[in-house]
């Protein structure tokens, strides 16, 4: 087990060095670094074609591990992170479209902009719910560009939210607790901190004009968490945007259907496999490990990984040596055997595809058939009693 790639990952699960990795180098890191660590990885896995079962893998766990009657989700785990990294990098055209053509039209339409001030300020009530008023305004227009973009989210990461919400089905059926992770995954967790973040997704000529709704957005997700929380308090404000908001509690309904009915007899994810970047890549996660070197050998030797540890150290020394071609031969080999699995049960699965499509195709002749002989029977019903 000299590939680096088994070392990280085998037979479908992750190995003590991934979870070493995830513990240190995601998890016990600043929110700065553990960017650049989980982009590493996140790039490491999709070139190796092991990304959907990385993140299946530590989510199913994450929901296993979850007491009942807690939020799934909502901690600050080594998953969490993970996961809300790889949102926000697989899905910028989405935010373009979304997040950033609300806050471009925040900025160019003047009915759009209210006193975010005005909102603290109970003792003027008509000024209040008129600012209020454009509050909604701005929520139900985003709702509106959430559904209308749908398309435009990735079909991997559509069917790794659909495996989650299936996961959390099966350890508690209760549709409740899914549609509140779903919640929470989706708006709480990544699309509100992407509004916060608006920069990201403007138009570069725009950035200098940011500043003139800038106070605006954290007001924007302030009553749109309390739309999608969709909890009535005895807040008068939050009674009002409740029902003033309606379109966009039916978007967070809608994109949660979407994802859930996200059939199986679709088009399957790509699997991501890139043999162009893996030596790479390789190298690159190798570097970044290296100066945690120390903490790994701590981690993996309490937990009686010594031999692992020792792979990984002579893995990262011969990086340096004339030895390195053989780093670059033995991914490709193991991606090359990861590649032809993946497309044998491919064909595996279009065959599974074609019998349900042929079974459908005869039930509709079968249905064609019944509907033939009872409009046929009603029609001589009709002329005997002429």
């Amino acid at each position: 087990m000299s590939d680096f790639n088994e070392l990280f990952f085998i037979n479908n699960k992750p190995t003590p060095l991934l979870y070493a990795y995830m513990k240190i180098m995601v998890k016990s890191v600043s929110l700065g670094e553990a960017r650049m660590t989980c982009r590493v990885l996140l790039q490491y896995a999709n070139a190796q074609g092991f990304l959907k079962e990385m993140l299946l893998w530590f989510g199913w766990e994450e929901i296993e591990s979850t007491p009942p009657a807690t939020f799934i989700f909502r901690g600050n785990s080594s998953f969490t992170r993970l996961l809300c990294y790889y949102m926000e990098e697989e899905l910028q055209d989405f935010l373009k479209k979304t997040v950033g053509k609300l806050v471009t039209d925040m900025i160019t339409e003047i009915e759009l902009n209210f006193d975010p001030s005005s909102l603290h300020d109970k003792t003027n009530e008509n000024l209040l719910f008129e600012n209020l008023d454009v509050v909604c305004v701005v929520l139900n227009k985003f709702a509106s560009l959430i559904v209308d973009n749908l398309s435009l989210i990735p079909i991997k990461f559509s069917g790794i939210i659909r495996d989650l919400m299936a996961k959390i089905k099966r350890k508690d059926s209760d549709i409740e607790t899914r549609y509140t992770t779903f919640k929470t995954i989706f708006f709480l967790r990544f699309l509100f901190p992407a509004l916060n973040h608006a920069e990201k997704y403007i138009p570069s000529e725009l950035r200098c004009d940011l500043i003139q709704v800038k106070e605006q957005i954290p007001q924007i997700v302030r009553f749109g968490q309390i739309v999608v929380n969709g909890k009535e308090s005895d807040d008068q404000l939050s009674k009002y945007i409740l029902k003033a908001c309606g379109p966009l509690s039916k978007a967070v309904e809608t994109v949660f259907n979407y994802f859930c009915s996200f059939s199986s007899h679709r088009p399957k994810e790509l699997s991501g496999i890139n043999f162009k970047e893996q030596q790479l890549l390789t190298t690159e996660i190798l570097s970044f490990i290296k100066p945690f070197l120390s903490q790994f050998k701590e981690h993996l030797e309490e937990s009686g990984n010594n031999e692992l540890f020792r792979k990984l150290f002579d893995l990262i020394k011969r990086g340096k040596t004339p030895q390195k071609p053989t780093l670059e031969l033995e991914p490709l080999e193991y991606s090359t055997k990861k590649l032809h699995k993946y497309l044998m049960k491919r064909i595996e699965e279009l065959k599974i595809e074609n019998d349900y499509y042929s079974t459908r195709i005869k039930e509709f002749h079968n249905d064609i058939k019944i509907m033939r002989f009872i409009i046929e029977k009603v029609s001589q019903k009709k002329e005997c009693l002429k």
